[in-house]
Protein backbone atom coordinates (compact mmCIF):
# COMPACT_ATOMS: atom_id res chain seq x y z
CA UNK A 1 0.00 0.00 0.00
CA UNK A 2 2.62 2.28 1.08
CA UNK A 3 4.21 1.60 -2.91
CA UNK A 4 0.64 2.21 -4.04
CA UNK A 5 0.33 5.40 -2.05
CA UNK A 6 3.88 6.32 -3.50
CA UNK A 7 2.93 5.76 -6.90
CA UNK A 8 0.15 7.92 -6.59
CA UNK A 9 2.23 10.46 -5.43
CA UNK A 10 4.86 10.51 -8.07
CA UNK A 11 2.56 10.12 -10.60
CA UNK A 12 0.73 13.28 -8.87
CA UNK A 13 3.87 15.51 -8.57
CA UNK A 14 4.53 14.61 -12.47
CA UNK A 15 1.08 15.99 -13.06
CA UNK A 16 1.64 18.82 -11.53
CA UNK A 17 5.36 19.75 -12.91
CA UNK A 18 4.01 19.34 -16.46
CA UNK A 19 0.95 21.40 -15.75
CA UNK A 20 3.05 24.07 -14.70
CA UNK A 21 5.92 23.91 -17.25
CA UNK A 22 3.56 24.29 -19.81
CA UNK A 23 1.49 27.12 -18.43
CA UNK A 24 4.66 29.37 -18.12
CA UNK A 25 4.89 29.36 -22.03
CA UNK A 26 4.65 33.04 -23.27
CA UNK A 27 2.10 33.27 -26.06
CA UNK A 28 3.47 33.48 -29.86
CA UNK A 29 3.07 36.38 -31.70
CA UNK A 30 2.03 35.84 -35.33
CA UNK A 31 3.16 39.08 -37.76
CA UNK A 32 1.10 39.74 -40.80
CA UNK A 33 2.75 41.51 -43.63
CA UNK A 34 1.76 43.49 -46.58
CA UNK A 35 1.59 41.73 -50.11
CA UNK A 36 4.20 43.11 -52.13
CA UNK A 37 2.78 45.88 -54.70
CA UNK A 38 5.46 47.55 -56.54
CA UNK A 39 6.74 46.47 -59.81
CA UNK A 40 10.52 47.41 -60.12
CA UNK A 41 12.73 47.86 -57.69
CA UNK A 42 13.28 51.21 -56.44
CA UNK A 43 15.25 54.00 -57.87
CA UNK A 44 18.89 54.13 -56.72
CA UNK A 45 19.67 56.91 -54.30
CA UNK A 46 22.97 58.25 -55.25
CA UNK A 47 23.17 61.40 -53.53
CA UNK A 48 20.75 63.12 -50.86
CA UNK A 49 22.10 66.50 -51.09
CA UNK A 50 20.68 69.19 -53.63
CA UNK A 51 21.95 72.49 -54.88
CA UNK A 52 19.61 74.98 -54.09
CA UNK A 53 20.00 79.22 -55.09
CA UNK A 54 19.39 81.61 -52.16
CA UNK A 55 15.57 83.46 -51.89
CA UNK A 56 15.48 86.40 -54.12
CA UNK A 57 13.05 88.15 -55.35
CA UNK A 58 11.48 86.95 -58.74
CA UNK A 59 12.43 89.72 -61.92
CA UNK A 60 9.14 91.29 -63.79
CA UNK A 61 8.48 90.00 -67.07
CA UNK A 62 8.65 93.32 -69.06
CA UNK A 63 7.87 93.46 -73.16
CA UNK A 64 11.25 95.89 -73.20
CA UNK A 65 13.73 93.62 -72.41
CA UNK A 66 12.39 90.58 -74.44
CA UNK A 67 13.80 90.89 -78.31
CA UNK A 68 10.45 91.11 -80.89
CA UNK A 69 10.52 87.98 -82.74
CA UNK A 70 9.67 88.46 -86.41
CA UNK A 71 9.23 85.58 -88.52
CA UNK A 72 10.83 85.40 -91.96
CA UNK A 73 8.22 85.51 -94.81
CA UNK A 74 8.72 85.16 -98.72
CA UNK A 75 5.99 87.48 -100.04
CA UNK A 76 5.63 87.41 -103.87
CA UNK A 77 2.91 89.10 -105.42
CA UNK A 78 4.16 90.29 -108.86
CA UNK A 79 1.03 92.15 -109.79
CA UNK A 80 -1.07 93.33 -107.13
CA UNK A 81 -3.15 95.63 -105.46
CA UNK A 82 -2.14 98.15 -102.33
CA UNK A 83 -5.31 96.42 -100.55
CA UNK A 84 -4.51 93.16 -101.83
CA UNK A 85 -1.32 93.23 -100.29
CA UNK A 86 -1.74 94.40 -96.95
CA UNK A 87 -4.58 91.84 -96.46
CA UNK A 88 -2.24 89.09 -97.58
CA UNK A 89 0.55 90.06 -94.97
CA UNK A 90 -2.19 90.34 -91.95
CA UNK A 91 -3.40 87.36 -93.05
CA UNK A 92 0.10 85.54 -92.66
CA UNK A 93 0.41 87.55 -89.61
CA UNK A 94 -2.99 86.58 -88.11
CA UNK A 95 -3.86 90.57 -88.08
CA UNK A 96 -6.54 92.79 -88.44
CA UNK A 97 -6.16 95.49 -91.53
CA UNK A 98 -7.32 98.94 -91.75
CA UNK A 99 -6.58 100.94 -95.61
CA UNK A 100 -8.29 103.67 -97.04
CA UNK A 101 -10.57 102.77 -100.03
CA UNK A 102 -8.55 105.57 -102.32
CA UNK A 103 -5.12 103.93 -101.74
CA UNK A 104 -6.16 100.03 -101.90
CA UNK A 105 -6.70 99.97 -106.24
CA UNK A 106 -2.41 101.09 -106.58
CA UNK A 107 -0.76 98.61 -108.48
CA UNK A 108 2.62 97.22 -106.73
CA UNK A 109 5.20 94.97 -107.81
CA UNK A 110 6.68 92.81 -105.24
CA UNK A 111 8.81 89.51 -104.75
CA UNK A 112 11.00 89.16 -101.58
CA UNK A 113 11.88 87.40 -98.53
CA UNK A 114 12.38 88.64 -95.09
CA UNK A 115 10.84 90.15 -91.87
CA UNK A 116 7.36 90.90 -91.70
CA UNK A 117 8.37 94.66 -90.96
CA UNK A 118 10.75 94.90 -94.12
CA UNK A 119 7.71 93.12 -96.13
CA UNK A 120 5.43 96.04 -94.86
CA UNK A 121 7.90 98.93 -95.27
CA UNK A 122 8.32 97.83 -99.17
CA UNK A 123 4.66 97.75 -99.81
CA UNK A 124 4.82 101.48 -97.99
CA UNK A 125 7.55 102.53 -100.29
CA UNK A 126 5.91 100.99 -103.56
CA UNK A 127 2.54 102.23 -102.62
CA UNK A 128 3.53 105.49 -101.36
CA UNK A 129 1.51 105.11 -98.39
CA UNK A 130 2.71 104.90 -94.26
CA UNK A 131 1.74 101.64 -93.07
CA UNK A 132 2.60 100.19 -89.69
CA UNK A 133 1.84 97.48 -87.08
CA UNK A 134 0.04 97.73 -84.20
CA UNK A 135 1.27 94.67 -82.53
CA UNK A 136 -0.72 95.38 -79.37
CA UNK A 137 -4.26 95.35 -81.32
CA UNK A 138 -2.76 93.20 -84.00
CA UNK A 139 -3.47 95.39 -86.64
CA UNK A 140 -2.02 96.37 -89.78
CA UNK A 141 -2.68 100.33 -90.02
CA UNK A 142 -1.95 102.02 -93.48
CA UNK A 143 -2.48 105.97 -94.20
CA UNK A 144 -1.78 108.16 -97.26
CA UNK A 145 1.62 109.79 -97.20
CA UNK A 146 -0.20 112.95 -97.63
CA UNK A 147 -2.40 112.35 -94.55
CA UNK A 148 0.98 111.56 -92.39
CA UNK A 149 1.11 114.77 -89.84
CA UNK A 150 4.34 116.81 -91.15
CA UNK A 151 6.32 119.31 -88.69
CA UNK A 152 6.53 122.56 -90.69
CA UNK A 153 9.25 123.36 -92.96
CA UNK A 154 10.26 119.51 -92.78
Amino acid sequence: MKTRLATRIAILLLMVGVGTACSDTQPVAVEYYQPAYRTTPPEPVYNRLMWSHLPKPIAPKTAEVAPALLPEVEFDMPDAKLGEAIEALAQTMGYRWHYPNKVAGRQIKIRMEGTVEDVLKEIGRQGNVYAQFDHEHRLIVVMDSDMVPRLPGS
